[in-house]
């Protein structure tokens, strides 16, 4: 199974098309049935005064809960003869104040892993933001490690090998950030070739390495995987799926735009820079109403076209009345990425209640030379990829959620900006405002 390359940045054309290119924890509970949605707990409902750390956001409905960190394990190589198990127990993050997640979650059940097969697995964990002992407005995590308890060689004619364990991990190789209220995925190609046994298991960390990381960040990266829905059905020029099919709507994490068909239920595009990730989304859980996409990859053991799909991720997704307070007939979002750097996605929509008219798609840049500024594009631009319709901008007057200013003299400052006023300055906007205000999204 291959590891799809995930995070672009927003520069020009390039990322038309590709940005696109997001026990019970408040969010998830443990999956380990390759991703299934059974664990999902009512904490994804909307709630902003209470919880772990009392902050607040008037613009916003994210829950202040603990960022979930969502690991996929994607197994498959099949190099040996045998049958290869690895048990999985503990996998533990550290962030860039070396502070790790080990004590804000029990000691997790096992997963057992077929290294050789293609049964994609995950496990979902707490990571509070702030940290313990910081008062960061998100937390990005570097170093890696997952705990083997053993492994278990079937030599296919019925011998059974029991091994010794291993830890395994990298060092200053992740790029992940977390923020609270949502869900960042990793996914962990994790199989057969990596290990030796002599008779110990030697683990190969050039080839985890080599076979983990993004050629765009050259670091193992994980991405915003919960998403904001846009209803675009009653927008008059709409984009188009990979197959021509007009999409019927938007969806928006921060690290990627996505698309999809109308209705309850149906095909799910995500627009990365090496292409379209397909997949499907379903109707709300009949019990928690949460709505959720899937993306699939051809299973490589499958020799008969067309392809056996398997899962490769699973997520989740709001209406983006279900997550925003904020009701201004044009509507100004922007999402913070991984990295939580100073350029983010943006959305604008024109909007009476749910039913919107008209919507752009772009990015804005903090630390734009001359001034913040951003550039969107209408939402039709999105794919196929143009520039037709661009505008351009500023963005000023920065506040907290508290209506605080907030000064841009200091470190990082966009990361206290929760709201501030935009203003088109180049090009023509069709169906929305040149001027209002904009909100962040996030706590």
């Amino acid at each position: 199974m291959k590891k799809w390359p995930l995070l672009c940045a927003f520069a020009a054309v390039v990322i038309i098309g590709c940005n696109g290119g997001g026990g019970d924890n408040g969010q998830f509970a443990n999956q380990t049935d390759g991703g299934t949605t059974a664990g999902l707990t009512a904490g994804t409902t909307a709630g902003t005064t209470a919880g772990t750390t009392g902050r607040s956001n008037q613009f916003v409905s994210i829950p202040d809960k603990p960022s979930i960190i969502d690991a996929y394990f994607l197994p498959g190589q099949g190099r040996l003869a045998a049958s290869l198990t690895a048990e999985i127990g503990r996998t533990n993050f550290t962030d860039t104040n070396k502070i790790d997640i080990a004590l804000e979650n029990p000691i997790p059940p096992s997963i057992f892993l077929q290294l050789d097969g293609f049964n994609a697995q995950n496990r979902s964990e707490n990571a509070t933001v702030p940290a313990p002992g910081t008062n960061l407005q998100s937390r990005s995590f570097t170093d890696l490690s997952i705990q083997i308890r053993g492994f278990t060689i079937n030599d296919g004619q019925g011998g059974v090998t029991n091994t010794a364990g291993i830890e395994i991990g990298v060092t200053n190789k992740l790029s992940m950030t977390t923020y609270q209220g949502r869900v960042t995925a990793l996914q962990i190609f994790l199989n057969d070739a990596m290990f030796t046994f002599n008779p110990d298991p030697v683990f190969n960390a050039a080839l985890f390495t080599q076979s983990n990381t993004d050629p765009v960040t050259n670091k193992i990266t994980g991405f915003l995987s919960d998403y904001l829905m846009f209803d675009i059905s009653k927008v008059a020029n709409k984009p188009h799926l990979a197959d021509g099919t007009a999409a019927g709507k938007i969806y928006a994490s921060g690290d990627f735009f996505a698309l999809s068909v109308g209705g309850n239920s149906g095909k799910f595009e995500v627009l990365t820079p090496v292409g379209v990730f397909d997949g499907k989304f379903s109707p709300p859980d009949p019990i928690l109403q949460l709505k959720t996409y899937e993306l699939d990859q051809p299973d490589p053991s499958s020799p008969f076209p067309p392809p056996r799909l398997v899962t490769a991720l699973k997520g989740i997704f709001f209406g983006f009345q279900e997550r925003v307070l904020a009701n201004d007939a044009t509507l100004f979002l922007t999402f913070p990425k991984t990295g939580d750097g100073s350029r983010q996605d943006v959305v604008i929509i024109q909007h009476s209640g749910s039913s919107i008219s008209s919507m752009y798609f772009g990015s804005v840049n903090y630390a734009a030379v001359g001034g913040a500024a951003f550039t969107a594009f209408p939402i039709a631009d999105i794919q196929p990829a143009s520039v037709n319709g661009q505008i351009k901008g500023t963005v000023s007057g920065f506040a907290t959620a508290a209506g605080v200013p907030v000064s841009t003299k200091t470190a990082n400052w966009w990361q206290n900006v929760r709201t501030g006023t935009f203003a088109v300055t180049t090009g023509a906007p069709a169906g929305i405002a040149s001027n209002g205000k904009f909100y962040v999204y996030r706590l």
